[in-house]
């Protein structure tokens, strides 16, 4: 049996939805890591900061206010790119 056009268009956009909310979920995964490493570098670089007290005081401030983590904005933007790409 083929499938009609129709049933295919409905197929097609399963598949993508499924994809787009696993692509969101797996970048929500791995972002607050990457978020931490980031900003420690970052501190790093600039010397403000040494790069594991960093990534350890990221990763605290994550656990002790998770909601505001995730509403910062270098949460966001690098869930945005893992999550778009």
């Amino acid at each position: 049996e083929t499938m009609s056009k129709e049933g295919k268009k409905g197929s097609m956009s399963m598949r993508l939805l499924a994809d787009t909310v696993a692509a969101y979920l797996a970048g929500a995964a791995v972002s607050p890591i990457i978020s931490a490493v980031d900003r420690g570098l970052a501190e790093n670089a600039s010397g403000k900061a040494k790069l594991l007290p960093s990534f350890m005081n990221s990763m605290k401030s994550m656990c002790v206010a998770p909601i505001s983590f995730l509403k910062s904005p270098q949460f966001f933007w690098i869930w945005l790119g893992f999550g778009s790409t």
